[in-house]
């Protein structure tokens, strides 16, 4: 003990012991930076490694409505239709759109996700009219998928979200290797639960702090779960 103690006091060997335990933190830090890059690595190919691919079509017709992939010239019709209203988008996880350039700007995100194939977003339009009074989007992950949409209040209460949802949960349920199509929404927001119990879906329970929508609080908000299975 003595010994260890008398060595300990010598300086280069509190020199030695700093460099060895740099050395140590270094190599520990290494090793975080390499499981955090390989976390994400699978995170990020959970679905590819899924073996499972998703090919929507460009363009669904129902009964009313056409859904088509976004063109960057919807900007305007979105912006004013929906997404710089404060109160369409309470319970969403964006804020409200200050500017048509930063409905452009989501306009070219969306776009170059559906080229990914990382999401697939359609504008929903009436049959007969070009014009997107809303947008419901796909996003895949491994063996299910899960939806979020929103709609411009001129249109609420005329089932034409439900009817968008009903289409794609009913193809996505056909594809191979999926499984689920869930969706959720705020606890404050049951209407957005009546669409998907309209579309098919069958309520499951509630999600403790769940996902963050910031115009109302920036914590987590419980949510209302819902999904169809195959």
């Amino acid at each position: 003990m003595l010994g260890r103690a008398l060595l300990a006091d010598k300086p280069f060997v509190r020199a030695a012991s700093r460099v060895q335990f740099t050395h140590d933190v270094a190599a520990a830090q290494a090793q975080t930076v390499r499981f955090s890059l390989a976390a994400a690595r699978a995170f990020g190919e959970e679905w590819r490694m899924s073996g499972t691919t998703l090919t929507p079509q460009p363009v669904i017709c129902t009964e009313r409505l056409v859904l088509r992939r976004p063109r960057l010239d919807d900007a305007q019709a979105i912006f004013e239709g929906y997404a710089s209203r404060a109160d369409v988008v309470r319970y969403l996880r964006w804020r409200p759109h200050e500017s048509v350039e930063d409905t452009r700007q989501f306009l070219r995100f969306v776009g170059a996700a559906w080229d990914r194939g990382d999401e697939f977003s359609y504008a929903i339009c009436l049959a007969q009219e070009d014009a997107p009074i809303g947008m419901i989007g796909i996003h895949p992950a491994g063996t299910r998928v899960v939806f979020g949409y929103v709609i411009g209040p001129s249109h609420w209460g005329q089932g034409y979200t439900a009817e968008a949802l009903s289409v794609l949960v009913e193809w996505s349920l056909a594809q191979e290797g999926i499984w689920r199509a869930g969706a959720y929404c705020d606890i404050e927001n049951p209407a957005s639960g009546r669409v998907m119990e309209k579309a098919g879906m069958t309520y499951e329970g509630i999600l403790k702090r769940w996902s963050v929508h910031p115009n109302v609080a920036q914590e987590p908000r419980d949510c209302l779960s819902y999904s169809k299975v195959r």
